[in-house]
């Protein structure tokens, strides 16, 4: 497995200086060019200017930079998906990119979908699991590429064609259970299978951890699954919690993502549902390993 740390650090007219969600802020020029030396950028640097941060976790240069970071500023990067809000004079945010090899893949227990990278079509707004007790949802049609079998509708929610449904249904996948999407010819990919609680830690907007149940009473907080701050994140399961409801090749995680008027179950999926959407053509899935134990 490799991973990215992935980064801003920015000036522009009027700039103050402070960490943010995606990097720095600096109002000197003076540093700008240090840190575009130790990174080697190679643009110009001027006002305004970004320096796109694209490292390797523990690469020398990153480390150097990092350290003049906090030699200048006493910004640190963030060890969390979302900064706590009383440390956001400190901590600055990032994305920590992981990308897996497919050997790395093949031998996970369960998967998580992470991407389904063409889209299908538009999520409604409002249409969510928790308000409507159920897994249906409505969308709005969406022009998409021709040949789009499966995409996403909003981020973790994926549909399909009625003729992909009964492809897959043919394959007999257990816990395969899609329902029908309101408003357009659809299929939600879905499953009749509900995990127990993942043992990741979920945060909302303002970097606090809260419970899966919890749902903050705030229109625009979300929640988010934290993996000390990398993604796609590895859902966790403890293996015994697992054996009641093993072997499946589709289902539905206990906690829902997003905020309150979205937020939806993720899927998880055995390697036989990766190896039959190979087979029906679909590569461009993102996946990451889900752990038991």
């Amino acid at each position: 497995m490799q991973t990215f740390w992935r980064f801003s650090i920015y000036t522009y007219d009027k700039a103050k200086l402070g960490p943010n969600a995606i990097g720095v802020t600096t109002t000197s020029l003076a540093d700008m060019r240090l840190f575009g030396s130790i990174i080697e950028w190679d643009k110009e640097i001027k006002i305004p200017c970004s320096i796109e941060i694209d490292e390797p976790e523990g690469s020398p240069r990153l480390i150097k930079l990092l350290q003049a970071i906090k030699e200048r500023y006493g910004f640190e990067p963030s060890p969390s998906r979302m900064v706590p809000v009383e440390l956001r004079d400190r901590y600055f945010g990032l994305y920590k990119v992981r990308h897996y090899s497919r050997e790395e893949l093949e031998a996970a227990d369960y998967l998580h979908i992470a991407l389904i990278p063409d889209q299908i079509a538009e999520h409604h707004q409002g249409s969510d699991e928790p308000s409507q007790g159920n897994l249906e949802i409505s969308a709005d049609p969406f022009e998409s590429e021709d040949g789009v079998s499966i995409g996403f509708m909003f981020t973790g929610i994926f549909a399909m064609t009625a003729q992909f449904k009964n492809e897959l249904s043919a394959r007999d996948l257990r816990g395969f259970t899609p329902t029908l999407v309101k408003g357009v010819e659809l299929w939600r990919l879905g499953s009749s299978i509900v995990l127990p609680r993942s043992l990741l830690k979920i945060q909302d907007d303002e970097g606090q951890y809260i419970d899966p149940d919890f749902w903050p009473n705030k229109t625009f907080n979300s929640k988010y699954w934290d993996d000390d701050g990398y993604g796609p994140v590895e859902l966790r399961y403890r293996r015994s919690d697992m054996v009641p409801i093993t072997p499946f090749d589709v289902a539905f995680t206990y906690e829902r993502m997003g905020g309150p008027r979205y937020s939806f179950r993720e899927l998880i999926v055995s390697q036989r549902f990766r190896k039959v959407m190979e087979d029906l053509g679909q590569r461009g899935i993102e996946y990451a390993p889900v752990r038991l134990v």
